[in-house]
């Protein structure tokens, strides 16, 4: 008895000590979730369903109110909610958010496309925001590929072509879609693109959280941790803001864009959806490990070798392999080092092709569709004019 009382943990082995109890807690109540889950259950219900029960006193993603043109639509993975705006005679645009901040992200530039005269067409990823997660499905381009086409088909007009948008994971689903329909593609713009990132040069702490020795519960407990941040912040992002965990919120605590007359409060939104949806950790590091994130190099190719033809054929205003404008249209932050810059430079040059691609550089991060909305709508604007 007395050896027991005098049990202690040495100080160096604390840190392992906290680890560890809480890994444990994690796998535990994972347990008791997956015990008490119904068994047909093929989908978790998104906040629309559960946002009562939050004792946050502000929404930073108001369900109702803020982004104009919303609709939830009913599919065989779950809800989607989706924002359609502009004029339905306008250039059709659909644009796609990336892995972690749903469709406030991409607001600001859908307001301003939607001032310019287009149709825009965006929606919340399964998992994110007010859409559902689905519970039996590995999160992957066919995944998304799938939801992109239930949007499109929940829409009163008919979108068989369209430029389309894509911002990080965004970026590699617009890609995906390009490369497997390009028919029904105009143009492609990527964002700050996930799609090409090196394995090699993702951060050791990451390369540890997915290497596989976890289990699924802990691995989302230790992701859940690093994602959780302080909203509204005003600070200079750390290195250790642009690691691709939480890369998508870091700068736009500097900068607090704003959107149909609200600030875009990203590091608030992710905080919101840690809270309030239940399916956003397990759908968030689905993606990381089998989503549009790395390894698109023939998918890109692809669309280079179309691009390459269409420029040989001269059939600029053709669109049935190649794309409207006859090159894609890239921007990217001169200091993101979640898609890493310089390397997804080198490859994307590699990939698609010296002529076939276009790139803006902006002073910014990972963050920069979101703080950069105005200069992005602009640049992207003069280039399709030009071919107009």
């Amino acid at each position: 008895m007395s050896q027991l009382m005098d049990f202690h943990i040495p100080t160096h082995r604390l840190p392992l000590f906290y680890f560890a109890a809480g890994a444990t807690s994690a796998v535990v109540l994972s347990t008791i979730y997956t015990f008490l889950a119904s068994p047909t259950s093929r989908h978790i219900a998104s906040p629309l369903e559960t946002q009562h029960t939050s004792p946050l006193r502000i929404n930073p993603y108001p369900s109702a109110n803020y982004i104009p043109g919303a609709r939830d639509i009913a599919t065989p993975h779950g809800n989607v909610r989706v924002y359609e705006i502009g004029p339905e005679e306008g250039r059709k645009v659909v644009l796609v958010h990336g892995i972690s901040t749903p469709s406030p992200a991409l607001a600001p530039i859908a307001e301003k496309l939607a001032a310019k005269g287009c149709r825009v067409l965006f929606y919340d990823l399964f998992g994110r925001g007010y859409s559902d997660a689905p519970a039996d499905s590995t999160y992957d381009e066919r995944l998304y590929i799938t939801q992109l086409f239930y949007v499109l088909a929940s829409s009163p007009l008919t979108w068989d072509k369209f430029s389309i948008m894509g911002y990080s994971m965004g970026g590699g689903i617009a890609a995906a879609f390009a490369s497997y329909f390009p028919a029904m593609v105009e143009d492609l713009v990527l964002l700050a693109p996930a799609g090409l990132i090196r394995p090699e040069s993702a951060p050791f702490t990451t390369k540890l959280i997915y290497s596989g020795l976890f289990p699924q519960s802990v691995m989302e407990y230790l992701v859940a941790r690093r994602l959780k941040s302080k909203p509204n912040l005003r600070t200079t992002p750390t290195a250790s803001d642009q690691d691709p965990v939480n890369a998508e919120t870091a700068g736009v605590r500097q900068a607090a864009p704003e959107a149909f007359g609200r600030v875009v409060d990203a590091a608030g939104i992710v905080n919101w959806q840690m809270e309030k949806h239940a399916g956003f950790i397990g759908a968030f590091t689905s993606s990381f490990r089998k989503g549009p994130i790395r390894g698109q190099h023939e998918q890109w190719r692809l669309i280079g070798k179309r691009l390459d033809a269409q420029r040989a054929e001269d059939k600029k205003d053709s669109t049935e392999e190649g794309l409207k404008i006859g090159k894609v249209l890239m921007v990217v932050g001169l200091t993101d080092d979640a898609v890493h810059t310089p390397e997804l430079l080198i490859d994307a040059f590699a990939t698609l092709g010296e002529q076939n691609l276009e790139v803006l550089q902006l002073d910014a991060g990972h963050e920069v569709p979101v703080t950069r909305s105005e200069e992005i709508v602009e640049w992207v604007w003069r280039n399709w004019e030009e071919q107009e």
